[in-house]
């Protein structure tokens, strides 16, 4: 899914470039999918920017059927793992860019 950055849960994970916890999404301003979570038995969400050198290469969104307490130990294996995917996505754009050259070098 594609939304602009600032907008819904992934766009505003993107934009701050900081995982984003919410407790309750039927109480969550801006939560554009209110009714289908609420209809799914979904209450807390997590949005997960995936980052590399500064950059963001998207956003993992995850539910769950509990509200969740977001606290500081929690926050940090979501920033440690979002760098670790994050590292991983720029390796394999690495690799992929080495490859490319090497078949189109003369």
């Amino acid at each position: 899914m594609s939304v602009p950055s600032g907008v819904d849960l992934p766009g505003r994970a993107w934009a701050g470039h900081e995982p984003l916890v919410v407790t309750d999404v039927g109480s969550e301003q801006g939560f554009s999918r209110t009714i289908a979570a609420q209809q799914a038995g979904l209450r807390g969400a997590l949005a997960l920017p995936i980052m590399a050198a500064g950059k963001t290469f998207g956003v993992v969104e995850l539910f769950s059927a509990e509200a969740v307490q977001p606290d500081e130990a929690l926050i940090q294996l979501l920033k440690s793992l979002s760098a670790q995917i994050g590292q991983s996505f720029q390796r394999r754009l690495a690799e992929d860019q080495l490859r490319f050259i090497a078949t189109h070098d003369s």
